[in-house]
């Protein structure tokens, strides 16, 4: 959604569509970087804890480096192809919505939801 909107931005003309994608995103950066460490360290196994910790802070320090990268003049740096630069954000989730479905986990998620719905149901 926020990648929508800062992509729409420039062809409309709204720079506020620019400043509430840009709020939806770093909402979601903050919230996402308090919460995923956390959550990590609780369901790793004890030999892994610090792995995923780590993995947390390299994941993120390489995005900084991907987006600097992508913001040189040579690449999407120039101003016409700003809303494209920051409309990449939703790269990542589209991959995501792409790989979920295949993965054993969300199917077994899917698989409760749908048993304890049809409990539901029944009178």
């Amino acid at each position: 959604m926020a990648a929508l909107l800062m992509g729409l931005s420039y062809p409309t003309g709204l720079f506020e569509l620019l400043i509430i994608g840009r709020f939806l995103t770093g909402m979601n950066a903050g919230i996402g970087l308090c919460v995923q460490p956390l959550y990590l360290g609780e369901i790793a196994p004890t030999a892994f804890r610090g792995a995923m910790g780590m993995g947390t802070s390299i994941f993120i320090t390489g995005g900084i480096l991907t987006g600097q990268v992508m913001g040189l003049k040579e690449l999407l740096g120039k101003e016409e192809y700003w809303p494209i630069l920051l409309s990449t954000t939703c790269i990542p989730a589209f991959l995501q919505l792409l790989i979920l479905p295949g993965s054993q986990r969300a199917r077994a998620t899917c698989s409760l939801t749908k048993g304890m719905m049809r409990d539901v149901r029944k009178p």
